[in-house]
């Protein structure tokens, strides 16, 4: 049994677009509202699904 995302997958030129437009606009970094806030949460949550579809397959395997 596989963890599978229910959302659409990252768009990387859309952020990567807004990100250039919220540091010329002086946005913060970092934080709750930081221009690497989204990169960050997909970053997790991928790693997070990987870890948890390799336990489900060593526990099938077992």
């Amino acid at each position: 049994m596989l963890v599978a995302k229910d959302k659409t997958s990252f768009n990387f030129e859309e952020f990567k677009n807004q990100a250039i437009a919220d540091m010329k606009a002086g946005k913060s970094l970092v934080g709750k509202d930081g221009i690497f806030t989204p990169l960050m949460k997909e970053f997790l949550e991928a790693a997070l699904e990987g870890e948890m579809n390799s336990h489900m397959e060593t526990s099938k395997n077992q």
